[in-house]
């Protein structure tokens, strides 16, 4: 379905009556709602997705996962591996960077879609197959509100915390130049009560591609903005496997700074070759040893400074389903990235009750956004030696956005886009393949500081002209 001038101004007319707050917060904690799905004919985005009356979202297609991505099962007859297409997995997957919304939008029969995943900071939403349709037809959806572990009746919260904070001084004898952004290449672990929720494997890599996706657009309010590209994504078939890699109470508490330490040491390849590594859990976390820890539990755990490094891991609480670990995912990744807590040490010209992203307990009025101390923190990291990595894209193929319209019918120079995508490097080429490509991307050589030749996919920006050789 086509959206004329006509409807497109009635409907963002009335986007506003439901929306308080920042970051187009709804004022419902659950709303049952019938989505339709526009296709655009405006040049900046590509479908309307009308929510409710009072509220819609402008989507764009999204990309989070590595072309060639690894799917590793740990199961109690040995490690299965098995490489995939990332790029099929994201023929669904949109985003609206403007409200933090990160979706899987699946379309049915007769014009109908189920939406599924994180549409702003404060709600997610997915399919009711069980309830009646519209009048039109339309399948029922549930819009909850995102969870957040604190009891608003009790004073006592939960903070997050971070180890091994010996580590944040970096080597400032070689200082590397700011780059205009900056890639993480994740292996993204779900233990096995995290894992044994999804009935499929498509449905578990669509919730990590949803939630790492909302975790990515959060980077790019960094400066320069960061995104994710997952390379891996592991998950434990088995219970009694998980001790493989955390460390555990007697009671099944997942134990923190040993799993961190356990991690860090490691040899799997995948694990070495990653930019960071993040594990998400639905147990508790604990903080301290076996013999003796807190009574209360931790969100997460991450290293200040850790990404590119031995201590590149983090462990964050995540109730699959729900989206909960997005608060949590941004906090600790930014201490990966050299963030330490907001009005701590390193930061203290921002206060601490400021409700940012590195706010020192979840739920802050500014959950989605970082402070000016984060954004500053961030800089200096990739400034260091130590986040080389960072500045660098690896062997594995990836595919990335493209950051600019071309207005329809121009012929597109490849090697001028291939150079003006990726600044940072020197030495970059465009390959021409032999064939039109049907899916209209580019193929760009890239050279790196340690002179490794990368191979990298961009999407042609909308416009392009594909059938027109791109020289």
């Amino acid at each position: 379905m086509c959206l004329d001038m006509e409807s497109f101004i009635l409907v963002l007319f009335s986007c506003s009556v439901l929306i308080v707050g920042s970051k187009g917060d709804l004022v419902e904690d659950t709303l049952i709602v019938h989505p339709m799905v526009l296709e655009s004919r405006e040049p900046s985005f590509e479908k309307l997705l009308v929510i409710h009356d009072g509220y819609s979202l402008k989507l764009t297609k999204a990309s989070v996962l590595a072309e060639k991505l690894l799917l590793r099962d740990i199961t109690d007859n040995g490690v299965i591996d098995r490489y995939v297409d990332g790029k099929a997995y994201e023929n669904e997957l949109y985003q609206d960077s403007e409200q933090l919304a990160s979706l899987v939008v699946k379309p049915q029969s007769k014009g109908d879609y189920h939406i599924e995943g994180i549409v702003n900071s404060t709600h997610f939403i997915r399919p009711l197959l069980t309830s009646e349709r519209s009048l039109s037809g339309r399948t029922a959806h549930k819009l909850s509100r995102l969870e957040v572990w604190k009891n608003a009746y009790d004073t006592v919260i939960t903070p997050r915390r971070a180890s091994f904070r010996g580590r944040t001084k970096h080597n400032t004898e070689t200082k590397l130049e700011l780059p205009q952004n900056f890639t993480i290449e994740m292996l993204f672990i779900s233990d096995f009560t995290h894992a044994k929720y999804f009935k499929n494997e498509t449905d578990r890599i669509n919730y990590v591609s949803v939630l790492m996706l909302g975790v990515g657009l959060r980077l790019q309010l960094l400066n320069p903005p960061g995104r994710i590209a997952l390379t891996t994504i592991l998950k434990f078939s088995s219970s009694l496997e998980d001790n493989a890699l955390l460390s555990l109470s007697r009671d099944g508490f997942v134990l923190g700074e040993q799993t961190l330490k356990k991690l860090s040491n490691n040899p799997m390849r995948k694990i070495e070759t990653a930019d960071m590594v993040y594990v998400a859990t639905e147990k508790y976390i604990k903080h301290g040893g076996n013999s003796k820890y807190s009574s209360s539990s931790i969100l997460g755990l991450a290293t200040v400074g850790g990404a590119c490094t031995k201590n590149k891991f983090a462990i964050g609480m995540d109730k699959p389903g729900t989206y909960s670990g997005l608060q949590t995912a941004p906090h600790e990744i930014g201490h990966l990235l050299g963030c330490n807590h907001d009005g701590e040490t390193g930061s203290e010209r921002c206060p601490k009750d400021g409700g940012f992203i590195m706010h020192w307990h979840a739920g802050g009025d500014r959950h989605f956004d970082w402070s000016s101390c984060s954004k500053e923190a961030v800089r200096k990291f990739l400034q260091s030696s130590s986040a080389e990595c960072l500045h660098n894209i690896t062997n594995t193929r990836m595919v990335v956005l493209p950051n600019k319209t071309v207005e329809v019918g121009t012929v597109i120079n490849g090697q001028e886009y291939c150079q003006n995508y990726f600044p940072n490097y020197k030495n970059v080429t465009y390959i021409m393949t032999v064939h039109p490509d049907t899916t209209c991307r580019f193929l760009c050589d890239i050279v790196d500081s340690s002179n490794n030749t990368n191979r990298v996919e961009i999407l042609a920006p909308e416009g392009t002209p594909c059938s027109k050789d791109m020289r």
